[in-house]
């Protein structure tokens, strides 16, 4: 018989929530970037700062075209993960990829305040009984 759910796991469903949202922002922002990489570097005055260089004006939109999709790749899987992890079975496997993906949170910074009760919260012995951790 599976106990009461602990209420540190609706807690858990408002970081993912919020997680996904500035993940998914992320990637929205990288995409702008790397679809405009001519106008950022001109927006902040980078290709006239650096080189007069037509090679190098290239090499830098390149440059920033790249970094761009790659924060659109990684904002789009964590974004895609944060909204499906609250949706999981819940099992030892998911307990800790839970685990983990609140490390990654805490990472950021600006989540700390949420991140660190919850992740304290999940260490409890109600919330490992929940998942059936021993």
């Amino acid at each position: 018989m599976k106990q009461q759910r602990p209420k540190a796991i609706f807690w858990y469903e408002v970081y993912c929530h919020i997680f996904g949202l500035l993940n998914l922002f992320t990637a929205y922002e990288g995409y702008v970037i790397a679809t405009r990489p001519r106008e950022i570097l001109f927006k902040y005055d980078f290709l006239h700062q650096f080189t007069t260089d037509p090679n190098m004006a290239e090499f830098y939109e390149l440059a920033v075209s790249r970094v761009g999709w790659s924060f659109f790749g990684v904002g789009l899987a964590f974004g895609i993960a944060a909204f499906v992890l609250p949706r999981t079975h819940d099992t030892k496997k998911t307990w800790v990829a839970h685990l983990v993906h609140l490390i990654f949170g805490m990472s950021s910074g600006i989540l700390i305040p949420l991140c660190l009760p919850v992740f304290l919260a999940f260490l409890k012995p109600d919330v490992k009984a929940y998942y059936g951790v021993d």
